[in-house]
């Protein structure tokens, strides 16, 4: 099975966290 692996870096941990849930989800709902 394909995997996507979705990575970020920054200051705000809470924000990158928020972002990669994100892009995680949108990419869950486009294979769906």
């Amino acid at each position: 099975e394909p995997v996507i692996r979705v990575m970020a870096e920054g200051d705000d941990r809470d924000l990158v966290m928020r972002a990669v849930d994100e892009v995680v989800e949108a990419v869950a709902k486009a294979a769906a």
